[in-house]
């Protein structure tokens, strides 16, 4: 067998003939992938590379802005003037039944104060 074929071999994803999808892929003799943790022989995407990290944290910060932002007009709302303590705005936050920037949990104050320093 060539070279050239043999690396071609030791590059090409495993498929599962029933399913029609690569299960594995062999990288220089070593498999690569992420699997289903119920299923190991169900491949589920590659492994993730630094950019990849980099890129998802960009995108949740974005959305975890977003969401954020969206709170500002309740706090402005509920303390006008600002002079309620933190503790106070939470826990009218929390009254009114607003959702926190997560949209789990309890307002707190530091989670307030996060929300403050946005505005």
């Amino acid at each position: 067998m060539s070279e050239e074929l043999l690396d071609l071999v030791k590059c090409c994803p495993i498929v599962d003939e029933r399913a029609g999808k690569a299960v594995a892929q062999i990288v220089n003799g070593r498999q690569l992938g992420a699997y289903d943790k119920n299923d190991k022989t169900k491949f589920v995407g590659r492994k993730g590379t630094p950019e990849d990290a980099q890129r998802a944290r960009e995108a949740l910060t974005a959305r975890s802005l977003i969401r954020a932002s969206d709170k500002l007009p309740m706090l402005n709302r509920v303390d006008p003037d600002g002079c309620m303590s933190l503790r106070a705005i939470a826990e009218a936050l929390n009254a009114n039944g607003i959702p926190t920037v997560s949209g789990r949990g309890q307002w707190s104050a530091h989670s307030v104060r996060r929300l403050k320093a946005l505005s």
